[in-house]
């Protein structure tokens, strides 16, 4: 029910052409954050791939024959991540918000680059996941 609360929020307060710039680029095209009508819509949506993200992070533990220390890195990623939400609380201006925890996923993305225990990039990929919750997608 909240994924669609959320979704028809987006599509209702959306700005079609525009959004908060931002640092960065996606395969070539500039970054353009998401305009939430208040944080807590903003909270909900990064609650909402946070919430998918643990789940399949919690089924590869599940399965750590398979997957190895995969899940774990992948929650380690999501704490990381919940801390970078977190730090970000006292904003109250909902584009102030997204584009603070923007910058930090930035931040915390160039240092899972640097993580020689995620050599296959899994937890990177899982902060990537959460920070596009952020980004309006082109």
């Amino acid at each position: 029910m909240r994924k669609l609360l959320t979704w028809l929020v987006r599509l209702l307060y959306s700005e079609p052409q525009s959004g908060i710039p931002a640092s960065g680029d996606r395969r070539g095209k500039p970054v353009l954050l998401n305009i939430y009508p208040s944080k807590r819509m903003a909270v909900m949506a990064l609650q909402d791939v946070v919430e998918a993200e643990t789940q399949a992070a919690q089924e590869k533990i599940a399965k750590a024959n398979h997957w190895g220390n995969v899940g774990y890195l992948e929650m380690q990623a999501i704490q990381h991540a919940q801390q970078v939400i977190k730090s970000h609380q006292a904003i109250k201006a909902p584009r102030d918000f997204v584009a603070a925890c923007h910058a930090s996923f930035e931040g915390l993305i160039k240092q899972w680059q640097s993580n020689t225990d995620d050599a296959d990039g899994y937890g990177l990929a899982t902060v990537k996941t959460i920070k596009r919750a952020l980004e309006r997608q082109q």
